[in-house]
């Protein structure tokens, strides 16, 4: 039986019963919306006859019974219709009895009737096919209650109340850490704010999830705030604001979901297949929600491919759950244009798919069983509605947190299925509770279809005007959304026009069919003017992911093995923790990526707002298919064991700018001191360098530590005090570069035989020459480009001439010295400091520098040839180099020599 069919029926019962009662009485007043719902004398089971002729129709009948879902055994259909006289002619053809025990054969009337001398066999024969319909169907829904069963109701809510603690306990935590951390940061506490820098990266993460499970809450009383913190604090997650968008459509607020789902599907990354394919499914729900059904079933069919691959390549939860909500998505589009058998085929096999897997999503399996009994009541299947809608009822009564929209739609569906049963005590109350639902902040949404429940099963009651007010009241709620124009009511008019017409009310109802005429005409040009301006699409990258298998990481390898050679060369327990994290993380990426290829496939798999914000890292984003389709446990083994890893090498290295007195390799010792070296903490590097003497005295790492004091440390002990006054100095260089110079004259002349300060005074002239040397250049190619546009414009041959021979002169114009006595300070500041120590390997390099500046080509490299050989330059280098010198002398004698002319030979 068709919704159409449904309707006319109840409307058939309903001008019967109009009649009597206007008939009897006046009719009744308004009953408003506070007013509890009560409902008349239910119907009885046995189905009247309505040919009008006194007789009843046995195919009528039986269609009946199968359709109202009445599960009867043999004996009771036999009792049913010996009393309702079914023995009489049947289809208008003649037929024959005949009773297999004794013989005997019935015959044929003179009017073509059939006659039949064993009642017993005639009645048998009639009802054999509806007995073997009912066992089948008795057999369907045993099967469809065991599917229905095994979503457990008290499992479900404990999960998602374990998973909403841990969720408010960890962002507690974090904004813990992230307060703790800025306070450190505001009272200078350095081991507190090192440590506490993690939390600014949890924060965004634990915000994104504690905010979802917040605004909820808000929803109820405060829906306009709750949208307003998503908007805020969404950080541009697609999760975040999809979520922002479902907060706008519970409120009926249709057009705006609709731009910032189109928004979120346009920021989501195709490498993020689950939350990719569930934005676009709801995307396109909400477009046929505000009308736009042409893009919404273009969209869905788009997505609806990509989704079944993703489940077919990964039969996991979330390639299930994503299917399921693609369905569903699908569903409500088909119930727009009253597909409801359409619909109803689309919302089995997502209840059947959330069935196979543990654990599905609370509100995405409330959904899918409230709209599953929605379209079985839509076509007459009652039974089969109560099964679903039972065990919503059932996952409502357990979760607190079920948005009024979704339980107003199951009860005010469950309330109609038992009213078409016969149980309409039972109806009134849940209707009336729906009602309530409804009329709550974020169940907006549903206040059409509740009030539309509320006229059906009224006009089952037989209770016209108040169904016809019922029936104004969703028409009118309907408008209140946004648009007010929609498929929802559409199908409202239509319904009520018919409504009118059997009680009979010819007017009104032509009335509303002309409104009908008016909002066809208004949806058919909303899908006119949507068809040129909104086009998104699924990519075709989408479905190409959702097929390819993870390859083998070769460069996350690589770049692992690169950093774990750095660690290695460095010493495990000194090399610097910026180097353990990249080698930490490029080792995580690999083992997660080899996990994912060769190791064994789980139904449980990560997904949600963490997948969302990890596609956003620049690194992090090379393992979001890895950690769409490994299970959490795995997941969370791998990262933690990589924390573990990094915590463990955090507490096991010695603190900054210290050097432990024992512990440590003599190779670790000297890694230590060339760090400490490094950052210019000269007493604490030699004193690592003695500790790498001590521990090993005739190794090679001795022999390279008594180097690396020789030329990389001050030749003469310097005060604390002189070290941390050059410290500061060189932390100041660039962001206040003449404080940073004012420290260092400071130093010249209180410590005069330290010589890193007259070094790094040399490096600010040196500096501050080349930044003249820009400032020229930029100057004189401004010149030659302004002299070959006046050339280019037709100017005499003299500009151009000069314009050439500008260009020419380019490339020695960077080599020439604007400030000659600024290099000369420079020298005389390097030349101090060789003087203090002649070994000093930054003092030689600085005077190989100086003399190329001034042209001293051969004292340039002689210092350079003196710096690598004291830094103990192996063999090789030290050949490179003497090439490199001797090329170089070479191409200078060629320039120096004058060019001779050749004469031409004679003939």
């Amino acid at each position: 039986m068709s919704n159409q069919d449904e309707n006319d029926e109840l409307l058939d019962d309903t001008a019967q019963k109009s009649t009597v009662n206007q008939s009897n009485a006046n009719p009744p007043e308004r009953i408003p919306t506070s007013r509890k719902l009560s409902f008349k004398a239910s119907r009885p089971v046995a189905i009247q006859n309505r040919d009008g002729n006194g007789e009843t129709n046995g195919k009528s009948i039986r269609d009946e019974l199968v359709h109202r879902n009445i599960a009867t055994t043999s004996p009771m259909l036999l009792n049913n219709l010996q009393q309702e006289g079914q023995l009489s002619e049947r289809d208008g053809r003649a037929h024959t009895c005949k009773d297999s025990s004794d013989g005997t054969t019935g015959g044929t009337t003179s009017n073509g009737s059939a006659t039949c001398t064993n009642p017993a066999i005639h009645l048998s024969s009639l009802v054999g096919s509806q007995i073997e319909a009912s066992a089948d169907r008795t057999a369907a829904l045993i099967s469809l209650q065991e599917t229905v069963d095994k979503f457990s109701a008290q499992k479900l809510a404990a999960n998602h109340r374990q998973k909403t603690l841990c969720i408010y306990i960890v962002t507690a935590v974090t904004i813990s850490g992230l307060v703790l951390y800025l306070a450190a940061v505001a009272f200078h506490w350095a081991d507190i704010s090192r440590y506490g820098r993690w939390f600014l990266l949890a924060a965004p993460i634990t915000t994104v999830m504690a905010l979802k499970e917040l605004s909820k809450k808000l929803a109820r009383t405060r829906p306009v705030l709750a949208r307003r913190l998503c908007s805020w604090l969404s950080f541009g997650n697609p999760v975040t604001i999809c979520h922002l968008a479902a907060l706008y459509t519970d409120t009926g607020n249709y057009q705006e979901g609709e731009k910032l789902l189109s928004k979120a599907a346009k920021s989501v990354k195709p490498a993020n297949l689950p939350v990719y394919i569930g934005t676009h499914a709801y995307l396109a729900t909400a477009r046929a929600r505000a009308g736009a059904t042409v893009q919404a079933d273009k969209l869905l069919q788009e997505t609806m491919v990509a989704a079944r691959t993703l489940h077919e390549s990964r039969r996991t939860n979330v390639s299930a759950s994503l299917l399921a909500a693609t369905l569903n998505s699908g569903a409500e589009i088909e119930a727009q244009k009253q597909s409801y058998y359409q619909a109803l085929a689309m919302s089995k096999e997502a209840v059947e798919l959330l069935s196979g897997y543990t654990n599905p999503p609370l509100e995405l399996l409330l959904s899918v069983l409230a709209n599953a009994g929605h379209f079985n009541n839509a076509v007459g299947r009652h039974t089969e509605a109560l099964i679903y809608l039972k065990k919503g009822k059932e996952l409502v009564d357990q979760n607190e947190e079920v948005k009024s929209c979704t339980a107003a739609k199951i009860l005010a569906q469950m309330g109609l299925a038992l009213l078409k049963t016969d149980e309409s005590a039972e109806a009134g109350n849940l209707l009336e509770l729906a009602r309530e639902m409804a009329n709550a902040a974020d169940g907006t949404k549903e206040r059409p279809s509740v009030n539309r429940a509320i006229a059906q099963s009224l006009t089952i009651a037989g209770q016209s005007e108040e169904a016809s007010e019922a029936y104004k009241l969703a028409i009118q709620t309907c408008r209140l959304q946004t648009p007010a124009v929609s498929y929802e009511l559409l199908n409202l008019q239509h319904e009520y026009s018919r409504f009118l017409q059997k009680i009979g009310r010819e007017g009104e109802a032509a009335a509303i069919e002309l409104q009908s005429i008016q909002t066809k005409y208004d949806l058919a040009q909303i899908n006119i003017s949507d068809k040129s301006t909104k086009t998104e699409q699924i990519k075709p990258a989408a479905v190409q992911l959702a097929k390819v298998k993870s390859r083998f990481p070769v460069f996350s390898l690589i770049a692992c093995c690169f950093y774990g050679w750095d660690v290695w060369i460095a010493g495990v327990r000194v090399a610097p923790f910026s180097t353990w994290v990249f080698f930490v993380a490029f080792a995580t990426i690999v083992v997660l990526k080899l996990r994912a290829k060769y190791g064994p496939r789980s139904a449980e798999e990560t997904s949600g707002a963490i997948l969302s914000l990890v596609s956003h890292l620049p690194f992090a984003r090379v393992v979001v298919p890895e950690l769409a389709i490994l299970p959490k446990k795995t997941i969370c083994a791998i990262l933690g064991t990589a924390i573990a890893v990094l915590g463990v090498v955090k507490i096991s290295q010695p603190a900054p700018n210290t050097v432990p007195l024992s512990g440590l390799t003599a190779f670790e010792y000297r890694s230590l001191g060339k760090t400490l070296d490094r950052e210019e903490s000269f007493n604490k590097a030699r004193e690592a360098f003695d500790h790498a003497i001590s521990s090993d005295p005739n190794g090679s790492e001795a022999q390279h530590s008594q180097n690396s004091i020789r030329i990389h440390l001050p030749k003469f002990p310097q005060s604390d005090a002189a070290i941390e006054a050059n410290m500061k100095a060189l932390s100041l260089q660039r962001s206040n570069p003449s404080e940073a110079t004012k420290i260092w004259q400071n130093c010249i002349s209180q410590y005069p035989n330290f010589e890193y300060p007259y070094i790094h005074m040399s490096r600010v002239y040196l500096a501050d020459i080349a930044k003249e040397q820009l400032k020229n250049l930029r100057a004189k190619i401004a010149q030659a480009s302004q002299a070959k546009t006046r050339a280019k414009n037709g100017a005499d041959d003299q500009v151009k001439d000069q314009s050439n021979a500008g260009a020419e002169k380019m490339d020695d114009i960077g080599m020439q010295s604007q400030s000659p006595n600024q290099l000369k300070a420079a020298e005389s500041m390097v030349a101090k400091a060789l003087e203090i120590n002649p070994d000093n390997y930054e003092a030689q390099m600085a005077m190989s520098s100086i003399k190329s500046r001034e042209g001293d080509e051969e004292a340039g490299q002689a210092y350079l040839k003196k710096a690598l050989e004291s830094s103990g330059t192996g063999q090789w280098e030290t050949a490179l180099l003497n090439s490199t010198m001797d090329m170089a002398k070479d191409l200078k004698a060629k320039r120096a020599k004058p060019h001779t002319k050749v004469d031409a030979p004679a003939n």
